[in-house]
């Protein structure tokens, strides 16, 4: 049954013959009915539907602060698309099998980048310490520190964890510590910089991934 308000300009939803009719973020929609599908579900499909599952859960887990990780939101989507969208990113899918491939990939967006000298983590005790070499330039919260969110991305288990550290103003050294310690090989992170000031004087910046070891 389909329900039309009105078939000029209203809004309808349903089915109609083959169509489909919904909305989309406020824009009526008009959809066409498979009317057929055959699944070959093959090796690579079932990968890369497996990690489809996993990544939105993944996602899921931010969802309560998705719409942060944003300076400007998404136009076509809603940040937790967004996010789920770069997520999927993170791999590499071109050679068959999903590949872990996160170099250069982002989690949010915002509009200033950070300059990294050192990176370093240590496995045995979930210690990362981060030194920004432009951390002057970031109209830091006024104090001798300031409290940032480290997000943590683990491949083997397609998990993020949030965790919170503390960046000292005067050496711009970022120390964070992580409470699932994951490996090394399977990692990357983002720096979820924002300070406490508003208006003209906010600043939160691109989440670039960085991995922890090659």
């Amino acid at each position: 049954m389909t329900k039309v308000q009105n078939p000029i300009t209203g809004r309808s939803k349903g089915q109609a013959g083959g169509m489909v009719f919904t909305t989309l973020f406020g824009a009526n929609i008009i959809k066409a009915k498979p009317y057929s599908y055959r699944d070959a579900n093959t090796l690579v499909q079932r990968a890369n539907r497996n990690l489809h599952v996993s990544l939105v859960r993944a996602a899921a887990s931010m969802k309560t602060i998705s719409r942060y990780l944003f300076l400007q939101q998404p136009a076509s989507m809603s940040a937790y698309s967004k996010t789920v969208q770069q997520l999927q990113a993170l791999y590499n899918r071109s050679t068959g099998s999903p590949v872990f491939d996160p170099d250069t990939k982002e989690i949010g967006s915002g509009n200033v980048e950070l300059e990294l000298s050192v990176a370093s983590y240590v496995p045995g005790t979930g210690v990362f310490e981060v030194t920004i070499v432009n951390s002057s330039d970031l109209n830091l919260p006024d104090g001798a520190t300031s409290s940032h969110d480290l997000l943590i991305f683990d491949s083997t288990t397609n998990e993020i964890e949030r965790v919170t550290g503390v960046l000292t103003h005067a050496t711009g050294v970022f120390t964070a510590t992580s409470l699932k310690q994951a490996p090394v090989d399977d990692s990357c992170w983002w720096i979820n910089y924002s300070n406490s000031k508003s208006g003209a004087d906010l600043v939160k910046n691109v989440k670039r991934a960085t991995i922890l070891q090659d």
